[in-house]
């Protein structure tokens, strides 16, 4: 069943879901995206249970000739018990069907990696470097990300998995993998700026309203930003996305930033 608050957003889903935007593993087609951030727009509301942590993905759907504001539509939603290492089960708020999940690979002293899943199959690498006491001393950013995911052209990356992580224990990062992988798209967090008080910050275009360590950018190869999360009010981030990125890997994206 659907929360309280996804069912206030879930409004107009027959007119929704026959724009291209219904599929959870499309990349956004140029008219999808916002003319201002040149992302689609897309909030992740979440909500403490009582054995679990329930989260909402609502897309804001394209303006018709420019007019009209419709209210967002929850298209994915996901849950996780409060243990530790459990998984992220994500299904289609339509049918509540699962179509996919993100789970903790490993965690050591100096890197944190989670696998997104569709099915069976790994389709991304997520991989964070901790922050030491020296960045935390000096103020550098504190978390920096890598994401390695299939071209979206690839059709069965069966690879992913095991180069993944033998490329982040071994060497460190992804450089490696992406390198020797030309179906490989490697993404990384752009690098926040300092502000004059010394804290840090990423311009989002107005998309973030509060402060966060959650708050994050992707960039690609062209320091393109093709994904962004950006907290706007307590248990609301904003989450944007534009291709190579999915409203799935975008949403299990932002539930790994959620859960560190």
């Amino acid at each position: 069943m659907m929360s309280a608050i996804s069912k206030d957003l879930a409004t107009d889903l027959s007119t929704f879901y026959e724009r291209s935007l219904h599929d959870e593993f499309r990349t956004p087609e140029p008219g999808h995206l916002n003319q201002r951030t040149k992302l689609v727009h897309g909030t992740v509301y979440s909500e403490k249970l009582a054995s679990s942590t329930r989260f909402s993905y609502a897309l804001q759907p394209k303006l018709e000739n420019g007019k009209g504001a419709k209210k967002p539509v929850v298209v994915l939603t996901a849950t996780k018990d409060n243990k530790s290492k459990s998984p992220f089960i994500i299904k289609n708020a339509e049918t509540e069907k699962e179509v996919g999940r993100v789970m903790l690979q490993f965690k050591t002293m100096k890197y944190i990696s989670y696998a997104v899943f569709r099915g069976d199959l790994q389709v991304a690498s997520i991989v964070y470097h901790v922050p030491t006491i020296r960045n935390f001393l000096s103020l550098d950013p504190p978390r920096m990300a890598q994401v390695a995911i299939p071209d979206p052209i690839e059709k069965n990356p069966t690879w992913l998995a095991d180069v993944c992580k033998d490329s982040i224990l071994q060497k460190g990062s992804l450089n490696a993998v992406a390198d020797e992988s030309p179906g490989l798209v490697l993404l990384q967090n752009a690098v926040p700026y300092k502000k004059p008080d010394g804290s840090l910050g990423l311009n989002f275009y107005g998309r973030g309203q509060q402060a966060s360590c959650r708050n994050m950018q992707l960039i690609d190869t062209n320091e393109t930003v093709v994904c962004q999360v950006a907290k706007w009010d307590t248990c609301v981030h904003n989450v944007d996305f534009a291709s190579p990125f999915s409203s799935f890997l975008a949403f299990a994206f932002a539930l790994a930033q959620l859960d560190l």
